[in-house]
C-alpha cells in the first residue's frame, strides 16, 4: 500500500511575526502581529488582501485543519473572510484550484460554508447552521476530510476547541495542495476588524472522544430527535436496544440516522409519551466514526407536551427591547419576552410572532407555565441563552423606535393570543426613549391594551430579559375612553378616533353611536367599519356632511373598553372642510427659545368662520440671508380637522411640551416634523398644498419683554388674531402667571379690545406691565375715513420728559392699533405714574392732526 507523509503546517505567531517560520507571502504590509500575538489586518480604505504559505499535500486523505477566527463585525458581501484549506496557487485572488471556507454573505442567513474552487467559479461542498456568525463572532473550526472524499466541518460557537459536529458533504475532485491561506474583502471601516490564531494542518488527530447528547427533543407523542456531539456511526446509530426511555416506554421500534445530519437520530416508540411529565432517555453503545462508545449509561431528560388549545392571553408579550442603541448592558439587540401566565403547558410548534412586514414561526419549543422565552435573532441567540430559555429567528421583525408599531402572537390556528400596538410614549421617561433601555409590562394578569401599563425598565441593566420584570405591580385601569379627534373624509364619511383600543364587535355596532345636526336632527350611522388596530372607526352617515353647518358625532356610553370603562362626554363636533384661503387660519404663539428638557413648538389659530383639513397644510421657514423658502413640511399625512376657533399646536415631541405647560386642551396636539427654529431670529411661513403662502411670521427674540432676565421656555404670543401678523406690537411675551406659554388655549395677553369708535381712544387707561396675564399693555387704538395717513406717537411722562417713541413717520391704515408695554427706549421699566400719548397724523395732502391721551402705569403694592 502507498504510504502518504503529511505535511504538517502550524502556526500561532508566538514569535511575534509571520515572515519566518513559516513564512506568510502576499499583502504583508497590510497585515500585523498584533499585541495578542494574532494575526490581524492592519489596513487603511477599503480593498481586499490576502495571506498564504507553502503547504505541499501529496494527498488530503485522512487530513485535518483547525484555526481561530474573530470578525468584529456582522458580516455581508461586502464584508467577509475566507480560509483557503486548499490551493494550487500562491495568489489567493486570482483563478485557483482548491477548497476554501468563506466567513459572511448577503443578508442575515450567514454561515460558515466549505466551497470547492475551479478557475473562478464557487461550488458548494456543505455548509454549517445559518445565521451563526451573523452578528459579530469568535469561533473555533476544524475540518477533516477522510479516505473517501468526506468533507466535515466542526465549530465551536465559543471561540475554543470543543468542536460540535456542523454538516458533511463529499468531494474528491481535488487531492493534493501546495498552499494554505487566507483572503479578507471589507469596506473602510472594518479595514482592521479581522484576527486569526492557532493555524494547523496535519493528519487527521486520533479522536478519542465520545459522542454526547447535546439535546433529546419530542417530535410528536411517539417521536424522539437525539442530537450528538459528532457524527455517529451508522450501524450502532441505528440499533433499538442502544436507547431506552423510562416511564415504561421502553425502546424505540425504529432509529434512523438522519441523511444530511449524521450526528442526528429520528426515534419512534410504540408507546406515547405521558403528557407534561419528565422523561428521561438512556443511550448505550452509540459510537462515534472512530468507533468511540458513548459513555455507558448517558442520559438526557425530555418532556413532551401534549397538543393543548390555548386561551386569549395565555401567553402575553411581557418585554421588547425596540431600540437598543447604545446598548446599557444588555447584548445590542432587539429582543422580545413572552411569559406564560398560564397553568397550562403549550408546545409552540407553528405559532407566529410578527410585526407590520415579518413574520416568523416557532419551531419545537416548549413554554412552561410561570416561565419566560426570549425571542430574539438567531445570531444574537447565544448572547440572550445566559438570561434564560431563547428561540432565535433567522429573519427576526426590525422593531420601529419610533411611530407606532403593531406586534402580534398567534398559535398553530392563526388565533391571536396577544398583540400589542405601543409608540415611544411607552417608556413614561424621555431620556430612556433615546435607546439603551426596554419597555416592560407592569402587570401581566392586565391584558388589556393600555400604556399606562408598561414603561421603561428600572433595572440597572437597561432590561429583565427571561426574568420578572423590574416595574411588576398590580395594574388596574380606570380612565375612561374617549374621543380624540373627528375628521371629515367624504361628504357621507367620517372617522373617528380613539385614546386606547376597542374590540372591533363594538366598534363595528352602529347602534353605539349616533349624528347629531344643525338644524336639529338625529341620525344613526349606516355602516361601522374599525381599522384594523382597533384605535379608529370609519362611520358611514345617511346624509351630506356638506348641507349641514355643524355636526357632532356621539359615542354612546355602552361601549366600553376592554377594563369595563365606558366612554363618557364624547360628542365632538365637525364640519365639512373648505378650501384654505390666506389668513384664515394663522400663526398664533411661537416657542422658539425651549432650554433644556425644553420642546419647540408653534401654535396655530383658525379665526374664520370655516374648517379646515390640515392635511392641506404645510409648514417651513424662508432662509434669512437668500430668503428663499426651504423645502416644506406637511403637518399631517392623514386627516386632521380645525373648526372655527381651534387652537393646534405643532412639535415634534408634543409629551415635552405638555409636561413643561399646563394644556387643558391635550386634544390640540398635533406631532410632526416641525422644522427647527433659531432663538435670536427666524421667519416661519405658512403653506397650502399648491405653495401659496397663508401666513408667515418674521420674530426677533428682541420683540420678548426685555425686562425678562432668561428668554428659555418663554412664548411669543399673538395678542390680537385680527391684526397684521407681522406687526410687531401685536406679540408680547406669554405671562410668568401661565408658566410663560399657553399651548392650545387663548393667549394670556389676548387683546380684542377694538376702541370705542372715536378716532384714537386709549384701552386700558389704567395697565400694569408686570406679566401676569392682565393688562400688561396699553393700547392706542386708531380709526380713519380715508386712507393714506403717516403717524408720529410718543409717549411723555408728567413732567414731559419723552420716554418712549413707538412710531416714527411710519404710514398707517384705517383702522388699527399701537401697543405700549411700559419699557423706555432705554430698554428699562417705566415708573408708576400718568403718562401721556402724543399722537401726531398727517395725510399726503399735508393735513395734520395731534392727539394726547393719558394713561396710568399701576404697580401691585
Amino acid at each position: 500500500m502507498p504510504l502518504f507523509v503529511h505535511a504538517q503546517f502550524t502556526d500561532n505567531f508566538s514569535d511575534g511575526n509571520f515572515t519566518a517560520n513559516p513564512a506568510w507571502l502576499g499583502d504583508g504590509s497590510q497585515f500585523t502581529v498584533n499585541g495578542a500575538l494574532q494575526l490581524q489586518l492592519n489596513n487603511v480604505g477599503a480593498g481586499q488582501s490576502y495571506l498564504s504559505a507553502g503547504n505541499n499535500l501529496s494527498s488530503l486523505d485522512t487530513t485535518e485543519w483547525r484555526f481561530w477566527i474573530h470578525l468584529n463585525f456582522s458580516p455581508s458581501g461586502q464584508n467577509y473572510g475566507r480560509v483557503y484549506l486548499v490551493s494550487d496557487q500562491s495568489n489567493l485572488e486570482n483563478s485557483l484550484n482548491g477548497y476554501y471556507l468563506q466567513f459572511g454573505e448577503n443578508l442575515a442567513n450567514d454561515a460558515i460554508e466549505l466551497f470547492r474552487q475551479t478557475g473562478t467559479t464557487s461550488t458548494s461542498v456543505c455548509r454549517g447552521t445559518n445565521a451563526q456568525i451573523a452578528a459579530p463572532f469568535t469561533v473555533g473550526v476544524k475540518v477533516t476530510r477522510n479516505t473517501s472524499g468526506l468533507w466535515s466541518l466542526y465549530v465551536d460557537a465559543s471561540g475554543s476547541t470543543n468542536y460540535i459536529f456542523e454538516n458533511s458533504g463529499t468531494d474528491l475532485t481535488y487531492t493534493s495542495s501546495s498552499f494554505f491561506g487566507i483572503v479578507c474583502t471589507y469596506t473602510t471601516t472594518n479595514a482592521t476588524n479581522f484576527f486569526f490564531d492557532d493555524f494547523f494542518v496535519g493528519p487527521i488527530v486520533a479522536d478519542i472522544t465520545p459522542p454526547m447528547i447535546v439535546s433529546s427533543i419530542p417530535t410528536g407523542s411517539t417521536q424522539l430527535d437525539v442530537k450528538f456531539s459528532e457524527a455517529v456511526d451508522l450501524a450502532t446509530s441505528q440499533t433499538i436496544s442502544n436507547y431506552s426511555v423510562n416511564n415504561g416506554i421502553g425502546n424505540p421500534v425504529s432509529a434512523a440516522r438522519d441523511v444530511s445530519d449524521i450526528s442526528l437520530v429520528h426515534l419512534t416508540f410504540a408507546t406515547s409519551f405521558p403528557g407534561s411529565v419528565t422523561d428521561t432517555i438512556r443511550i448505550n453503545n452509540v459510537s462515534d466514526l472512530a468507533g468511540n462508545s458513548i459513555i455507558a449509561n448517558s442520559n438526557a431528560t425530555f418532556i413532551y407536551v401534549q397538543p393543548s388549545t390555548p386561551s386569549p392571553f395565555d401567553v402575553v408579550i411581557n418585554e421588547f427591547m425596540a431600540d437598543p442603541s447604545p446598548p446599557v448592558a444588555l447584548p445590542d439587540a432587539e429582543f422580545v419576552e413572552l411569559f406564560n401566565r398560564s397553568s397550562n403547558t403549550f408546545n409552540l410548534t407553528g405559532w407566529v410572532f410578527s410585526d407590520a412586514s415579518t413574520t416568523v414561526s416557532f419551531g419545537n419549543q416548549t413554554l412552561l407555565p410561570g416561565s419566560y422565552l426570549i425571542l430574539c435573532s438567531s445570531s444574537f441567540q447565544s448572547a440572550f441563552s445566559v438570561y434564560g430559555s431563547t428561540a432565535g429567528f433567522s429573519s427576526f421583525p426590525s422593531l420601529n423606535n419610533t411611530g407606532g408599531e403593531t406586534l402580534t402572537l398567534k398559535d398553530n390556528s392563526g388565533a391571536i393570543i396577544d398583540q400589542v400596538f405601543y409608540d415611544e410614549t411607552f417608556y413614561h421617561n424621555l431620556q430612556k426613549a433615546n435607546g439603551g433601555w426596554t419597555i416592560e409590562r407592569i402587570d401581566p394578569d392586565f391584558t388589556c391594551s393600555n400604556s399606562s401599563n408598561w414603561k421603561a425598565s428600572e433595572d440597572a441593566s437597561g432590561g429583565t430579559p427571561g426574568s420578572i420584570n423590574s416595574v411588576h405591580a398590580a395594574f388596574a385601569d380606570n380612565t375612561p375612553p374617549e374621543v380624540t379627534h373627528v375628521c371629515v373624509l367624504d361628504s357621507n364619511h367620517v372617522k373617528i378616533y380613539l385614546s386606547e383600543l376597542i374590540s372591533d364587535t363594538a366598534l363595528s355596532n352602529t347602534l353605539n353611536y349616533v349624528f347629531n345636526t344643525d338644524p336639529p336632527n338625529q341620525y344613526t350611522p349606516l355602516s361601522a367599519v374599525p381599522a384594523p388596530d382597533q384605535l379608529s372607526v370609519v362611520l358611514g352617515t345617511p346624509y351630506n356632511i356638506a348641507l349641514v353647518n355643524l355636526s357632532q358625532v356621539h359615542v354612546n356610553s355602552s361601549m366600553t373598553d376592554c377594563a369595563g370603562n365606558a366612554f363618557q362626554n364624547n360628542s365632538t363636533p365637525f364640519q365639512f372642510p373648505q378650501h384654505v384661503d390666506s389668513g384664515n387660519i394663522i400663526i398664533n404663539e411661537v416657542l422658539f427659545h425651549y432650554g433644556t428638557g425644553g420642546k419647540e413648538f408653534v401654535e396655530l389659530y383658525n379665526r374664520s368662520e370655516k374648517a379646515f383639513d390640515l392635511k392641506d397644510v404645510q409648514i417651513t421657514r424662508r432662509d434669512l440671508t437668500s430668503r428663499l423658502l426651504d423645502p416644506s413640511v406637511v403637518l399631517t399625512s392623514d386627516c386632521f380637522l380645525m373648526l372655527p376657533g381651534d387652537y393646534v399646536v405643532l412639535s415634534d415631541d408634543p409629551e415635552i411640551v405638555k409636561s413643561n405647560y399646563y394644556t387643558p386642551n391635550p386634544k390640540a396636539f398635533l406631532k410632526m416634523n416641525l422644522p427647527s427654529l433659531t432663538d435670536a431670529e427666524d421667519d416661519i411661513v405658512l403653506l397650502d398644498n399648491a405653495g401659496n403662502i397663508l401666513d408667515e411670521l418674521h420674530y426677533y427674540e428682541s420683540w420678548q419683554l426685555p425686562l425678562l432676565n432668561n428668554l428659555a421656555g418663554v412664548s411669543l404670543e399673538r395678542l390680537n388674531p385680527g391684526r397684521q401678523t407681522q406687526d410687531q406690537t401685536n406679540w408680547h411675551s406669554a405671562a410668568e402667571t401661565v408658566g410663560f406659554a399657553t399651548p392650545g388655549y387663548k393667549n394670556s395677553e389676548y387683546n380684542d379690545s377694538q376702541g370705542n369708535g372715536s378716532e384714537v381712544s386709549v384701552d386700558p387707561e389704567i395697565f400694569s406691565p408686570d406679566n401676569d396675564g392682565h393688562n400688561d399693555v396699553v393700547n392706542v387704538h386708531y380709526h380713519f375715513d380715508h386712507p393714506g395717513n403717516v403717524a408720529n406717537v410718543t409717549v411723555y411722562d408728567a413732567k414731559g420728559r419723552l420716554i418712549r417713541t413707538l412710531i416714527n413717520n411710519e404710514l398707517i391704515g384705517n383702522d388699527g392699533s399701537f401697543v405700549w408695554d411700559g419699557i423706555t427706549n432705554q430698554n428699562d421699566k417705566a415708573r408708576i405714574g400718568m403718562y401721556i400719548f402724543y399722537i401726531e397724523v398727517f395725510d399726503i395732502q399735508g393735513d395734520t392732526k395731534n392727539y394726547k391721551k393719558t394713561c396710568v402705569l399701576a404697580s401691585k403694592l
